[in-house]
């Protein structure tokens, strides 16, 4: 099916993928950890400790935050602790902990490989910050697709606009998209319409809608087959319509003319629908 798109990717990742990195600090033989027997030791009550590659610190009382931090950090060593977020610093990433009770009020970062456990047998775990943790693999395949490896960081929160991109739908009718200025995923921006005697090919400009910017009145296609397909156009990216003479006749290379929206950018796709 070429006009089928397959996106695999991955929620999570898994820490620590090197196995010789991997230690169950709450075994007998890593000095037994446990977060909240350190901070009882100084009296500091937790609601909560949940504890994987991640160390999450709910206090009974808030107002011994500085003291857990303080405990803590002098067991830094022995509890293979690499990083603690509180204070400022974690309301940076979440919301308050004093007005929000789903933020807890202490991160333990543990290093690299750590996992908070007594089991021999968990060997890797998820929900930290490490390396491991947070890349993931994203592949999307298509026919039309040249295959290619792409260095540059994206964000999983790129698939779900570049899914509406391709099914010829707006993007920013997503809220999230608009507020966290969310890219599509490299290539699958519109095209820009080639000048002079430069062509589309029209597999292109099936699942990628072209931008024709202010004053350009019209843009080269081309197909290595015949096919039968109608021209739409929009300027929202939202409201197709279809123009022209509707259903067009690929074979060689055709210039799409259009006259009508020259006074907007406005986007064009192909489609074997009207």
């Amino acid at each position: 099916m070429p006009f089928t798109y397959v996106i695999i990717s991955a929620k999570h990742g898994q820490s620590p993928i090197d196995p010789n990195r991997w230690i169950a600090a709450g075994q007998p033989t890593n000095g037994s950890v446990s977060l909240g027997g350190i901070l009882s030791s100084v009296g500091v009550t937790a609601a909560q400790v949940t504890t994987d590659d991640i160390g999450l610190i709910w206090l009974a009382d808030q107002s011994q935050t500085d003291l857990a931090v303080s405990v803590l950090r002098t067991n830094r060593n022995t509890a293979y602790i690499q990083d603690i977020l509180f204070g400022e610093q974690l309301k940076l990433r979440y919301q308050d902990p004093k007005f929000d009770n789903r933020t807890p009020d202490v991160i333990v970062v543990p290093r690299p490989g750590v996992i908070y456990t007594g089991s021999g047998s968990k060997h890797e775990e998820h929900g930290g910050f490490s390396e491991d943790d947070i890349h993931v693999a994203l592949l999307v395949s298509n026919p039309s697709i040249q295959a290619t490896v792409i260095p540059t960081p994206v964000q999983t929160t790129q698939v779900a606009p570049t899914i509406l991109e391709i099914l010829g739908l707006n993007p920013f009718a997503l809220q999230a998209v608009v507020s966290e200025h969310t890219p599509v995923l490299p290539g699958f921006e519109p095209l820009a319409a080639l000048s002079g005697s430069g062509e589309l090919d029209v597999t292109s400009l099936v699942s990628h809608p072209v931008r024709v910017e202010v004053g350009t009145t019209s843009f080269g296609v081309a197909g290595a087959a015949v096919e039968h397909l109608y021209l739409q156009r929009t300027l929202d990216l939202t409201n197709w319509t279809t123009f022209g003479t509707n259903q067009i006749n690929l074979g060689g290379a055709i210039r799409v003319c259009d006259t009508a929206a020259t006074n907007s950018v406005r986007y064009y796709r192909t489609s074997k629908k009207p």
